[in-house]
């Protein structure tokens, strides 16, 4: 998996946090506070790597080469309704204790941000995310069956329907131990 798209998707699955912290720094503008460079520059970063990081990711979930997909059969399929609201429960809403309207507020965050983005790439951890529901992307948890009629558990990410097509060959790329993305059901 590329490193960049692994960031890029770590990055986006923190935009109810940027959409927030472009709230508050614009609020922090509209009222005229002294020393307003720290608002400007939070606005300016988040919005051109929101940008960068949506390109690289669109780039990457379309970009599907038959040299890494693989072909499974699906044996059951549950769609995982919660999975986003978790992962914005539990990683999310703790980072809006963080002050970003000062420059030391700032950065702690980038320091604690920066340390949990560095895990999650050292570890493969792919980062649910809102941006991938927006696109209509779901979460299956799947039991497939490979080529050789092993089993294997992955979460299945998805814009069709699995679970109406138990007993169908898929193809799917790797997105890492726990993750794949369909690329076609094979029919």
């Amino acid at each position: 998996m590329p490193i960049l798209f692994m960031l890029s998707i770590y990055f986006l699955s923190y935009i109810p946090l940027w959409i927030s912290v472009v709230f508050i720094d614009a609020c922090s503008i509209l009222r005229n506070d002294e020393y307003l460079y720290t608002e400007y520059i939070g606005i300016i970063i988040i919005s051109i790597v929101t940008l960068i990081c949506g390109m690289i990711v669109q780039n990457e979930m379309r970009d599907l080469s038959d040299a890494e997909q693989d072909i499974y059969t699906i044996k059951e399929a549950t769609e995982k309704k919660t999975i986003t609201a978790d992962f914005l429960l539990s990683y999310t809403l703790p980072l809006f204790a963080f002050d970003f309207t000062t420059w030391d507020g700032v950065t702690l965050f980038c320091i604690f941000f920066a340390t949990i983005g560095y895990l999650c790439i050292t570890h493969n951890y792919f980062c649910v995310n809102l941006v991938l529901e927006m696109k209509k992307y779901r979460f299956y948890e799947c039991k497939l069956q490979n080529s050789d009629r092993m089993d294997v558990y992955a979460t299945i990410i998805s814009k069709d329907k699995l679970t109406a097509y138990v007993g169908e060959d898929i193809k799917t790329k790797v997105l890492n131990n726990e993750y794949r993305l369909l690329k076609e059901i094979v029919v």
